[in-house]
């Protein structure tokens, strides 16, 4: 039987973010992370999973239950 393969810690979107060791550092660019974050983003974009449209009307629900009496409220209703 193969042993099981853990599970990468590393995100390709971030370089930048993977675990160091204290022995050896990257440095990272300003660069390389914009780029980076463009890329996650373009990801986050194009996600048509419906996950989102699912769970918006959960929490936003939840953030004005939070609210403390006479405190304006969040979503006025439009664009939301």
């Amino acid at each position: 039987m193969e042993p099981r393969s853990q599970p990468s810690s590393r995100n390709p979107a971030f370089p930048g973010a993977e675990p160091q060791s204290r022995s050896r550092k990257r440095t990272v660019s300003p660069l390389e992370r914009n780029r980076a974050a463009q890329q996650l983003l373009r990801t986050w974009l194009a996600d048509d999973s419906g996950y989102d449209e699912e769970t918006w009307p959960v929490l936003k629900r939840a953030l004005e239950e939070d609210r403390a009496p006479g405190q304006r409220r969040l979503f006025d209703g439009q664009g939301d």
